[in-house]
């Protein structure tokens, strides 16, 4: 058994915090509260979605270089485990991912921490068995530029030469405003069909979707790949990222399980955005989409100390 679930294996309670930067993760709550209702291996589970976001001004992506995204992230983690104490944390965020390992809580955390692109990774090694088929990574330009999928795919066994890298710049946000717009879809075909111009691409390919924001606009990333007649399957780590605890879970322990989900964020999360995802998850979960809705202003959430451009006054402002 994995050692990071190994720490929720024959709990009775249960609390795991699930974060990104911005709200693309919040999609995977839904599946975690199937998991647990489903499986009744765990009495009472609190799911909190932490949005790791500093100011809806400055995402990760614009923030200068790696050394300033680790700091905030790392105040991030450290506000979990101060707030909330959780038993686990998932990372649904591949960028957050990324800068994950660069955090000095990585060294010694407080609690087990799951990132996203490991699970994205195991997908993509267990569909490219045929040795032409070919890897899309798609992703925001700290993903791309990190690597990170690449090395592990690399380290896998799987040549250079397989894997095309896509940096999609701004599309997360984007599609955090609306998902289902003609400028994510233009966005798209602009991003991915530049990446393909001059590749020659002539067996399966596996487009995957190494943002977690990318799920809300799935549609438009299957109408694209349709309309250019590609052979193509698309890799959503989103789907497994949940099914990771599941071999720490015996199930029917319990007569059911209770689930409580919350959402806070340090800034106010902007009313159009909610309206744009809102629908989107509650077909999966109305306790995800509602915990949205009344989600909690917490500005004491995490603390951003170390750099005073954070802190003045026209920044917050």
């Amino acid at each position: 058994m994995n050692n990071l679930v190994k720490n929720i294996a024959g709990k009775e309670k249960l609390v795991i915090a699930v974060t990104d930067s911005g709200l693309g993760g919040l999609n995977v709550v839904p599946r975690l509260e199937k998991l647990f209702t489903s499986s009744k291996a765990i009495k009472e589970v609190e799911l909190i979605f932490v949005n790791a976001l500093l100011h809806p001004s400055m995402g990760y992506n614009k923030m200068k270089n790696m050394d300033e995204k680790s700091k905030v992230f790392n105040s991030v983690l450290e506000g979990i485990n101060k707030w909330y104490h959780p038993d686990l944390l998932l990372i649904a965020c591949n960028t957050l991912s990324v800068v994950y390992e660069q955090t000095h809580f990585y060294k010694n955390p407080f609690y087990p921490v799951i990132g996203i692109v490991d699970t994205g990774v195991e997908l993509l090694i267990e569909k490219m068995k045929d040795k032409t088929s070919k890897a899309i990574i798609l992703g925001t330009p700290t993903t791309i530029s990190g690597e990170v999928h690449k090395q592990k795919l690399i380290k896998a066994g799987i040549d250079e030469s397989r894997i095309i890298a896509v940096p999609c710049p701004m599309l997360e946000s984007e599609i955090q405003s609306a998902p289902g717009s003609d400028k994510v879809k233009r966005m798209i075909a602009e991003y991915v069909g530049t990446a393909l111009k001059d590749k020659s691409i002539d067996s399966k390919i596996y487009p995957s979707l190494c943002c977690t924001h990318y799920e809300y606009s799935l549609k438009a990333f299957e109408s694209f790949f349709s309309s250019v007649g590609f052979d193509y399957e698309i890799i959503n780590p989103n789907e497994k990222l949940a099914e990771n605890l599941r071999p720490a879970l015996s199930g029917n322990k319990y007569e059911q399980t209770h689930v409580k989900i919350k959402v806070v964020t340090k800034n106010a999360i902007a009313p159009p955005d909610i309206e744009a995802v809102n629908p989107l998850l509650e077909m999966n979960s109305v306790k995800t989409a509602e915990a949205l809705h009344n989600y909690e202003l917490k500005p004491d959430l995490f603390d951003v100390e170390f750099d005073s451009r954070f802190n003045s006054e026209e920044f917050k402002n």
